[in-house]
């Protein structure tokens, strides 16, 4: 599903990946460690187009993603989740969970998604009008979110970790 071969990225004339190969199957669950400053953002932002690829292809589902833009990566079906409190303070709850699905067409669908995702955190339907900015605060690693950013149209997510908790 995704292949990268023989990866070369960075930061102007700074190599951050340098000969970075790897293949993530279908329903494959793939972890990327390292400490600090050893390029798992760099890959990531890579893969969705948002730091150049210097040398070497990225593939997914078959065809090379190597230099889409970012717009063009979110069309084929992926996503990344980034780490922390990303969403938008200013508006409701409900319209940062309809952002994650601006690519989806089927309003039936996008429907059954959203009630999944209260379903799943039913503090988000208690406060659905209230301004985002207003509901979320750090919470311990112990509870799983990530559908909440994911209300896309069911794509490929490569999520980092992110917790949250209703205030």
């Amino acid at each position: 599903m995704l292949k990268i071969t023989n990866l070369k990225a960075g930061y102007g004339d700074t190599t951050v990946l340098q000969d970075i190969s790897m293949e993530v199957h279908e329903s494959q669950i793939v972890s990327v460690i390292g400490s600090n400053g050893v390029g798992k953002s760099t890959l990531m932002q890579t893969i969705m187009g948002m730091t150049a690829c210097k040398s070497g292809q990225i593939e997914f589902g078959g065809q090379d993603i190597s230099a889409l833009p970012t717009h063009k990566i979110l069309e084929t079906g992926i996503v990344m989740v980034p780490e922390g409190k990303h969403i938008f303070p200013r508006i409701s709850v409900q319209d940062n969970l309809m952002a994650g699905a601006y690519l989806r067409k089927n309003k039936e669908e996008i429907k059954k998604d959203l009630q999944r995702m209260y379903d799943m955190f039913p503090i988000l339907k208690e406060r659905k009008s209230q301004k985002a900015g207003t509901v979320l605060r750090r919470r311990r690693p112990d509870h799983r979110s990530e559908g909440c950013r994911n209300l896309r149209r069911r794509q490929e997510a490569f999520p980092y970790r992110k917790w949250f908790q209703p205030v």
